[in-house]
């Protein structure tokens, strides 16, 4: 049988951060296509959501599961 191996809390954390830096990226690279106009190749799951909700859909979403997985690193981290 294998063990399940725990993750440390400050992996899940820095992870959490990065998304929620990605998000911000993302939202800078929504933000200059729509200035530039043309086409660019993106995700079909950022597609949907670009279409559906346009940056602020796409990207707060990126940012909500950043902030939720840095949170569940904290509650880790706190609980010892």
């Amino acid at each position: 049988m294998q063990e399940q191996r725990e993750e440390n809390p400050i992996v899940t954390i820095v992870m959490g951060l990065l998304m929620i830096a990605g998000a911000v990226w993302l939202y800078t690279y929504f933000s200059g296509f729509e200035e530039r106009g043309g086409s660019m190749r993106m995700n079909v799951i950022l597609l949907a959501l670009y279409k559906l909700g346009g940056k602020w859909l796409a990207c707060g979403l990126v940012a909500a599961v950043g902030i939720a997985v840095t949170v569940v690193g904290i509650r880790k981290k706190l609980a010892g």
